[in-house]
C-alpha cells in the first residue's frame, strides 16, 4: 500500500503478508454413478473450522520511519463454509481405489470488507485400501 500526503508526495509504502494455517472438518454428501471400475460423483459439503493459526506481517516505512510488525494468532477468515464437491474414483483392484476430488466454496471466507472475495478451492488426490473387504454373497461358482 502506498501512502501520500496532501501535496501528493509519497510518505510511505507498507506491504502486508498474511499466513493462514486452517484445519476444517467437512461433511460431504454426494451421489455417485458407477461405470465398470470408474465412479463419478457430485454433491455438497459443509465445513467447520476447528483449528487455526496465522500471522500478519507488515513491513515498509511510513513518514520516513520503518514499520515492521508481526501479529501471531491472527486470522481474518470465517469459521464455516459450504460448497460443491465433485470427483472421480477408479477401482485399481478389489481392495485399492484411487480418487481425485474437487471442492469449491460458496461463502466469501474473509471477515472484513474488501472489493474482492476469498473462496475455498481445493484439489485432493488419494488412495483408499479396503483391509476388511467382505466376500459375503460370493461363492466359488460366481467366477
Amino acid at each position: 500500500t502506498k501512502y501520500v500526503n496532501s501535496t501528493g508526495d509519497l510518505i510511505g509504502i507498507v506491504t502486508n503478508t498474511v499466513y493462514d494455517h486452517l484445519s476444517y472438518i467437512s461433511l460431504p454428501v454426494w451421489y455417485g454413478f458407477k461405470l465398470n471400475k470408474w465412479t463419478l460423483y457430485a454433491g455438497i459439503y459443509g465445513s467447520y473450522l476447528f483449528w487455526q493459526d496465522g500471522k500478519l506481517i507488515q513491513s515498509g516505512y511510513y513518514n520516513n520511519q520503518p514499520t515492521d510488525h508481526t501479529w501471531h494468532g491472527w486470522s481474518s477468515l470465517k469459521d464455516y463454509d459450504i460448497g460443491f464437491v465433485s470427483g472421480v474414483m477408479y477401482g485399481i483392484s478389489d481392495r485399492l481405489i484411487g480418487s481425485v476430488r474437487l471442492k469449491y466454496g460458496l461463502i466469501d471466507l474473509k471477515n472484513y470488507d474488501a472489493s474482492w472475495q476469498k473462496h475455498l478451492y481445493q484439489i485432493t488426490m488419494g488412495i483408499q485400501y479396503n483391509a476388511w473387504k467382505s466376500s459375503a454373497g460370493k461363492s466359488t461358482t460366481d467366477e
